[in-house]
Order: C-alpha cells, then structure tokens, then sequence
C-alpha cells in the first residue's frame, strides 16, 4: 500500500507543472476517493475480464450485436501482479492479449453477439501476447462460425499486424501503416571503456574511454548475457539470432496462411517494411481501404443482417483511465521497468525499442 501511495504523490508531482489550479484539484480529489477505497476494500482491474457491453455506433433498437474489440497501443501479454494500479496511472494506450482472447471467448457464449470487429491501431509488441489475440479470434470463428473483421486506422505494425491476419478481412481507414512483417531482439548495449555513468546535471548518461570495470558473478555459462559492459559472443550472437529466426518463421507462416500467400512472397517482396494502403492492398496484406462505417457495414453484409448496433467492452477501470489518461504518458513513455526488460525479449514490433524506456 505504501508503494501505491508513492506512486500517486509522484504522479501529482509530475502532472503540476503542467497542469491548471482546477484540474491538480480534481486529481487530488480523485487520490483522496482513491486511498479511502483502498482502507475499504481491495481494488482490483479485471480488464476485459467478464466485461460489460455498452453502445458505441448503430441502431440501439437492433437486436444484432456486433462487438467491437479495441487493440491499441503495445501488445502485451497478460497482467502481472501489482500491474493493476499502474495501469490506472498510465495510459490506455496498452493491450493484453490475453485479455482479449478471453472477451472472445466469453463473446462465442453469447447468443446475441453477431459477429467481431476488431479496431487495431497498434506497433505490436509481445510475440505471445500477439500470438493470443489471433488464438482467441480462431477459437471465436470455431465456436460460432460468425464473422471476425479487422478494421486498422493508423497502424497495425508486427503483432499489430499478426493480430489483424487473424481475420476472415483486413479493412484499412485512409493514412494507415501496413506490415512490418519481422522479429526483433535488443538492443543489447555495450559501452566500450566507460569511465562514468552520470555525464553531470546536463549531460547525463554514460562517459566512455576507459577506467570502469564491471564484474557479475554468475553460474552457468552465458548467464550474464546482455551484460552492457561486455559485447556478445559468436555463441550468444548465433543463439539469439535462431531465436529470432525461429519467431520469424512462425510469423510468416501465420501470415501466408491468413492471407493465403506463398511464403516467399512475404519474405522476398513484403519483407519487414512498412507499407501505405496501396502498396499493402498489392501486396495483399489487406483486403481494400475503407473508413470505419464502411467496415461496420462490411461485417453486417458478412453476417447477412441488414440492421445492427455496435457495443464495445466496459471496462472496470474507466473511470479512473478517464481522468488521469490525460496527465499519463503514452505507451511509448510510460516506464517499463527499472531495467526496461522488453527491450531485450524477443518481439513482433515496430519502432524505436529504446522508446519503451523512457
């Protein structure tokens, strides 16, 4: 409890320098609510975990329900203990794709529930977190045999992109980033001949040409792998490098399956680039450019019903997420963690990893 208190201080202390009187008001107001919940009971974020619906876009009289499932920001893959609090204090701008394969399959239960659009705006992130969203998509299309649309606006990059296969079509709004088709690990930093890790109050970071030593005691050979202060071996190189293979590989056979395309097609001609809609719509990574009501009505014609209403899924943590996702750092800010592991995990991403970091 003392650490959620902590955080919170440090988050009114960030957010007053840049905020007005009232709005530093409400938020402390809101820290208040939030310390006596916690005296009363504990809170808990269960995601899209038994998720209600509510209104989004259509005839509210339909009794033709299409769930629209968000995917945004990084793709992760499932909450760990103590994340539920700093999710409240970061943005939404983060998806669980374990989250997600459940709402699916809570979704094949429901009777009423017509058919999936997924709305992905994603650079990817996490191979298994991505890998479980296109699990739940399948295990929804098995169940029920209704139909599952991807709908991108913006980007669907990497596992945003492997999320999007998963579906019986890919619909792309105007200005949206396609592909990037690839795996990729690191960085692992090595600084040759560090003399200081504090540059001073206006430089910062490190000062190389020689004097620091750094040593790990370790067990088992290669246990330091990673180590900063060291480069990699030929051995470690090579390992990571299958690793990385080994993911590719899966990824692009996910891929060519989905898109029934012949492998080499993505691995000579798509390769890990990033496209514009007409060159993804030649490529056939997507089906067609279309806005948002357009792949509304697409799903409808898909699901052969002439009359429909779009819900999405309620969140616990909404109220919260409203009122401090304007003060809270993008993904691409948020602290990962001390040490920044997702910055050495093998991912399905697209973008600066370093970014992750800050």
């Amino acid at each position: 409890m003392r650490n959620i208190f902590k955080t919170i201080f440090k988050t009114i202390v960030v957010v007053t320098t840049g905020m007005t009187t009232a709005v530093v008001g409400l938020i402390i107001l809101l820290v208040i609510f939030m310390g006596i919940g916690i005296g009363i009971a504990s809170v808990e974020s269960d995601g899209y975990s038994g998720a209600e619906y509510m209104y989004h876009y259509g005839d509210e009289s339909s009794e033709n329900i299409f769930l629209s499932i968000p995917i945004t920001g990084l793709i992760l893959g499932d909450k760990t203990v103590g994340d539920e609090w700093s999710d409240l204090l970061a943005s939404s701008g983060i998806t669980y794709g374990y989250e997600v394969k459940e709402l699916l399959l809570e979704a094949a239960a429901e009777d009423q529930v017509s058919g999936v659009i997924l709305e992905i705006d994603s650079p990817g992130g996490t191979i298994f977190g991505s890998a479980a969203i296109a699990d739940g998509v399948a295990a929804y299309r098995e169940q029920t045999g209704k139909p599952v649309i991807a709908y991108v606006a913006g980007m669907a990059a990497s596992g945003g992109y492997w999320a999007a296969a998963s579906a019986d079509e890919i619909l792309a709004d105007t200005g949206t980033g396609i592909g990037s088709i690839g795996i990729i690990s690191g960085p692992f930093k090595y600084y040759d001949r560090v003399i200081s890790e504090d540059g001073g109050i206006f430089l910062g970071g490190v000062v190389t040409s020689g004097g620091v030593q750094t040593q790990y005691i370790t067990a088992g050979e290669h246990k330091d792998l990673g180590n900063p202060y060291r480069q990699l071996s030929t051995e470690e190189t090579a390992t990571l490098q299958e690793m990385v293979n080994d993911s590719y590989n899966e990824f692009v056979t996910y891929v060519a399956q989905r898109r029934e395309l012949e492998e080499e097609v993505i691995r000579a001609q798509a390769k890990a680039l990033l496209y514009g809609n007409e060159q993804a719509e030649r490529l056939q990574l997507i089906d067609r450019t279309a806005s948002k009501q357009e792949a509304y009505a697409a799903l409808a014609r898909a699901a052969t019903v002439n009359d429909f209403q779009i819900q999405r899924p309620q969140l616990d943590s909404d109220f919260f997420s409203a009122l401090l996702g304007a003060v809270a750092p993008s993904p691409s800010q948020r602290v990962v963690g001390a040490r920044c592991p997702l910055s050495s995990h093998v991912l399905a991403y697209h973008g600066d990893l370093y970014s992750l970091c800050r």
